[in-house]
């Protein structure tokens, strides 16, 4: 009986958890996508300064993200 006692007074900090987590996720996603838009307005010049090609810019801003490249 303790188990289900519990497991039902641990629920709703659970599901809490579990919404912070969802719109830390969308909240990342956003900010990827405003970087990813950001360096691509960027000359491959400018890019190149930077170390990175066009075509790299996904994978770079999911890696320091930690989110997955699009």
């Amino acid at each position: 009986m303790a188990a289900i006692t519990t497991n039902i007074q641990s629920a709703p900090l659970n599901f809490g958890r579990g919404i912070l987590s969802f719109f830390g996720s969308i909240g990342r996603a956003m900010q990827a996508s405003r970087i990813n838009a950001e360096l691509n307005c960027l000359s491959d010049r400018e890019l190149a300064d930077l170390g990175m090609k066009r075509e790299d810019i996904r994978t770079r801003v999911a890696e320091v993200l930690g989110v997955e490249a699009q």
